[in-house]
């Protein structure tokens, strides 16, 4: 999101950020002279939002755009959680509307209930979401515009590692889609067959509360570092990342560890076989003991022989540039005032 604000904003497209929370995007924006308006979003589909929450928030929201001299021509959802509110928006506003679905696990329940198909524009972040979308609802157009990065996020590969690491960064947080637990279960396989080697691994989220305690002993610590902002700087620290995520529509963070620079062992979910090749380097989601099987091999022979990052980066580039991706939405924001 604050790559695509931040593209407008360079278009002279003045685009306001409207937000629940004062968070690493609302600082983003400003740093970048990007409006932002701040104000608590209702649950959208609650009894009172329908009775009346969600037109309160609209004529909020127009009252606080009111102020800073804005009237704009489109308001856009960054997920289908989101609908609901954009399309009161809209019509508060008298403008139109679009939504970009992200979430993999969305539902044909969800898309009706938030009402997504009642955008002007719906825009999927991968082909498998549109075809959801296209299953659920037949004659609904449906435009796939990915994420993408800037040139600038692309940093030289580190030089390839000679033994095997000792820590691992964990991509992630503890909610179950993110596969922590598939990382955990792998772990006890390697250990159970005395496979296990001296290693730590420091997770981007806190402790979940289904991990009481760990019995790997001095063999590998699990640390949770918690949710960090500098994420590129952050992984610029390791050696090695793992992203065990059972499932993605895109798969954002996993493509930024590629962009920085840093071997990235993946589970086959999102867009990332796009971009890694290499089945060294890929696991079967939801599958411990696929993940036990390439993490073993990885951890013994070390992380980076033979991985040709340079290219993975260069198909990166090519295939999901911001700049890019952002004039194909420009485009779509045209045709619905033509």
């Amino acid at each position: 999101m604050a790559r695509v604000l931040r593209q407008l904003e360079e278009r002279g497209l003045d685009p306001v950020l409207l937000t629940a929370e004062n968070e690493w995007l609302t600082q983003e924006c400003l740093k970048h002279q990007i409006r932002v308006i701040q104000i608590p979003f209702p649950s959208s589909r609650s009894l009172l939002s329908y009775l009346y929450k969600n037109s309160s928030f609209a004529r909020r929201v127009q009252a606080e755009l009111r102020k800073i001299r804005c009237r704009p021509p489109i308001v856009h959802g960054n997920d289908h959680p989101e609908s609901l509110l954009t399309l009161e928006l809209t019509r508060v506003l008298q403008a139109k509307s679009g939504i970009t679905l992200r979430t993999p696990g969305m539902t044909r329940e969800d898309y009706s209930n938030y009402g997504c198909g009642r955008a002007d524009l719906l825009i999927a972040v991968s082909d498998l979401l549109r075809n959801s979308v296209r299953e659920w609802h037949h004659d609904r157009e449906v435009v796939v515009i990915p994420d993408g990065l800037a040139d600038e996020e692309f940093l030289p590969p580190k030089s390839p590692l000679k033994s095997p690491p000792e820590r691992i960064l964990v991509l992630g947080d503890a909610s179950a889609r993110k596969g922590w637990k598939d990382l955990v279960a792998a772990l006890e396989i390697l250990l159970k067959e005395g496979k296990l080697p001296t290693v730590n691994f420091d997770f981007t989220d806190i402790r979940p509360p289904w991990l009481k305690t760990s019995n790997f002993g001095n063999r590998c610590t699990l640390n949770f570092i918690g949710h960090r902002d500098d994420f590129r700087d952050l992984v610029r620290q390791y050696e090695l990342v793992i992203n065990p995520s059972r499932s993605e529509s895109f798969g954002m963070a996993a493509l930024e560890v590629i962009a920085a620079g840093i071997p990235l062992l993946s589970s086959r979910s999102g867009v990332i076989e796009d971009i890694i090749e290499d089945p060294r380097f890929l696991f079967e989601p939801h599958n411990p003991m696929s993940l036990a099987a390439v993490l073993h091999d990885l951890l013994v022979h070390g992380s980076s022989t033979g991985y040709d990052l340079e290219s993975n980066q260069h198909k990166l580039r090519n295939r999901f540039p911001i700049k890019g991706n952002v004039e194909r939405l420009l485009d779509q924001y045209k045709k619905l005032f033509t």
